[in-house]
């Protein structure tokens, strides 16, 4: 777990760099290493040599597995679930309670493909800063990142966010970087010269006297900058970075998450897949829209055909054409509104009707729609007001609705009602 880094409250530290000195780290050029243990409790284990790299630099700590060498132990292992070091003391955080005792022989091995993968995530992530600068300017700084097995996380001054433009330029940079198969070495060297170099160092890093430089390409490098993590030898190793994000995370400061190699490959097939699924069900929604449509307008054509017809079921009423019909007799299923509506309209505007009431059940609802020749209901009043006909009829049904003097539209709760409806709009226009 998480202990205090100061020496104090770690005594062993004190004494350990006092009898062996600082642990030798052996893991920039192996991944594996004999060596012996020096300090042991419940949960922490302290080496001689390691191939295990702490973490340090916003790269995570290695994992992996130790097991003894000595014969009468040989069943001895434990999992090492990270590392963190003090004062140059590396301590390897156990999973589980550690078997081993000070003086045993112990085989440290390092998980190669979380390290492997880790080591792309660093060095991409060094590309990435080296691109930012290009593309943003110089005034572009890391402040704080993290490098794992998963994904590069980075961190950087912007007071806005990055143009789609400019984030597709940063990563065609790295990977055009990556496409020129660049080397990747390493220099150890005073902190002055590692400057004249052109070594970029930042933020709260507390150099040596003697620093890693790490370069990338020889000849006018892409990246110079001082780092003690581990890297790739060749930028061909990295194969394509992609950034799947680019976003605020506090006033003045920008993150970016990057995914290389095999991941990055995994992130544009399920981007591509997403897209893939958006496209199909957008298409589905449309082929459902045009089908419904398809359905109404035939739905419509079909009550329309029968609309000659359906004229000669007027009655005269002071010499005007006037029809009052339950759909139903007509179309069992009933008719929706929108059907009716135009039904209407067409009996008054084709077939020379003067007034028409229409009432229906449709879907279990009622369904009343009325209309009205223009000139017969120039007079509000007027008996054949179509707004005032539904609306009778709508409250004997037990619903309401309303609409203009020609066209009028109403609901209502109670299907049964519908004949008892429509005679008494019967009723009040042979009154008059």
């Amino acid at each position: 777990g998480a202990f205090d880094k100061s020496v104090e409250s770690n005594t062993f530290v004190a004494k350990l760099l006092k009898e062996h000195g600082k642990t030798k780290f052996l893991g920039y050029d192996t991944l594996e290493s004999h060596s012996k243990v020096l300090y042991a409790d419940d949960k922490r284990l302290v080496l001689d040599q390691t191939p295990f790299y702490a973490e340090s630099g916003g790269q995570l700590a290695d994992q992996g597995i130790i097991s003894s060498t000595m014969q009468q132990s040989s069943h001895v292992r434990c999992n090492v679930k990270n590392v963190k070091s003090i004062e140059g003391i590396f301590i390897h955080e156990l999973e589980g309670t550690n078997s081993f005792t000070v003086g045993d022989e112990v085989k440290a091995q390092v998980d190669s493909h979380r390290r492997n993968f880790t080591l792309k995530h660093h060095t991409s992530c060094h590309l990435l800063q080296a691109a930012l600068r290009k593309v943003l300017g110089d005034n572009i700084q890391q402040m704080g990142s993290q490098v794992g097995p998963e994904y590069t996380r980075f961190d950087f001054n912007l007071d806005r966010g990055m143009t789609k433009e400019e984030v597709r330029q940063v990563e065609d940079l790295i990977n055009s970087w990556i496409r020129e198969k660049l080397p990747v070495t390493t220099k150890v060297m005073n902190y002055d010269e590692a400057l004249e170099a052109g070594a970029l160092s930042f933020f709260e890093d507390k150099y040596e006297d003697e620093v890693r430089v790490l370069f990338i390409g020889d000849k006018n490098p892409a990246s110079v900058e001082l780092c003690g993590g581990t890297h790739v030898n060749n930028l061909e190793e990295i194969d394509q970075v992609i950034i799947a994000s680019e976003g605020s995370v506090a006033s003045g400061i920008r993150r970016i998450k990057l995914f290389a190699n095999k991941l990055a490959e995994e992130f544009i097939k399920e981007r591509e897949e997403l897209s893939r699924k958006q496209a199909e069900e957008e298409a589905l929604k449309e082929e459902q829209k045009q089908k419904a449509k398809a359905r109404a307008k035939a739905f419509t054509d079909a009550a329309l055909s029968e609309a000659e017809n359906i004229s000669k079921r007027a009655k005269e009423i002071n010499s005007n054409k006037v029809l009052i019909q339950n759909i139903n007799e007509i179309f069992p299923k009933g008719l929706d509104a929108e059907t009716a509506k135009t039904l209407a309209e067409t009996l008054i505007n084709k077939y020379g009707l003067g007034f028409v009431l229409l009432g229906g059940e449709h879907e279990s609802k009622v369904v009343l729609i009325s209309a009205a020749k223009q000139e017969l209901v120039q007079d509000k009043n007027s008996v054949y007001n179509a707004a005032n006909a539904v609306r009778t009829a709508a409250q004997i049904c037990g619903g309401g609705g309303g609409g203009r003097p020609n066209l009028a539209q109403a609901g209502g709760k109670d299907p049964s009602k519908i004949p008892e409806a429509l005679s008494a709009v019967s009723e009040t226009l042979a009154k008059n």
